[in-house]
């Protein structure tokens, strides 16, 4: 099914057609791309992955992960099971700005967590690096040792995203102004 190429969620062209005009729109998700795509090759469609997710009425794990993307599906699996996001799609669903908002806080949020996870972990940290290589197989690697940190740490990243959700929450009122010719950094992050 080439439908599903670069999502492991049920996303249709539609998702991925209007996640791409909002990240052309929003200088802040691409600038989050670009640190996240730094760290692991499959991070832009794990952030369209985390649009979908909190925009659409019904988003729903595949049960086939596509190749190269197992690490998104497991931090999908990680973020989509957590109470907090629950709640936070009600303020996200069918709301593309505010899914806009809620996937910049999440991208972020999951980035930083890989990133500390790779410090303490060497295992990830070079199953990592050898995916940015394209070395074969290294996707699965790295989705094995992110697996083992998940399994230790996950609790730290559902705290995380549920500070990040509640912070999404309170930006709200900013989402006109991020509508508002997409101004550059308001300064605080």
């Amino acid at each position: 099914m080439r439908e599903h190429k670069g999502s492991v969620l049920n996303t249709d062209s539609y998702d991925r057609r209007r996640f791409g005009q909002l990240f052309e729109m929003s200088e802040k998700l691409r600038e989050v791309d670009n640190e996240g795509s730094s760290l692991f090759p499959s991070f832009r469609p794990l952030m369209g992955d985390m649009w979908a997710g909190l925009f659409k009425m019904k988003p729903e794990l595949l049960e086939d992960v596509p190749a190269g993307l197992e690490m998104n599906h497991q931090l999908m699996e990680q973020v989509m099971s957590d109470q907090g996001y629950q709640e936070f799609r009600e303020f996200t669903r069918l709301d593309d700005l505010a899914a806009a908002l809620g996937t910049t806080k999440y991208s972020e949020t999951v980035l930083g967590w890989v990133k500390e996870q790779a410090q303490r972990d060497q295992d990830l940290a070079d199953a990592l690096q050898n995916y940015m290589k394209g070395k074969q197989g290294a996707s699965q690697e790295a989705a094995e040792a992110l697996s083992s940190a998940l399994n230790q740490q996950g609790g730290s990243l559902s705290r995380m995203l549920s500070q990040a959700a509640q912070e999404a929450t309170e930006a709200k009122e900013n989402v006109k102004s991020l509508l508002g010719g997409m101004q550059a950094g308001s300064g605080d992050e």
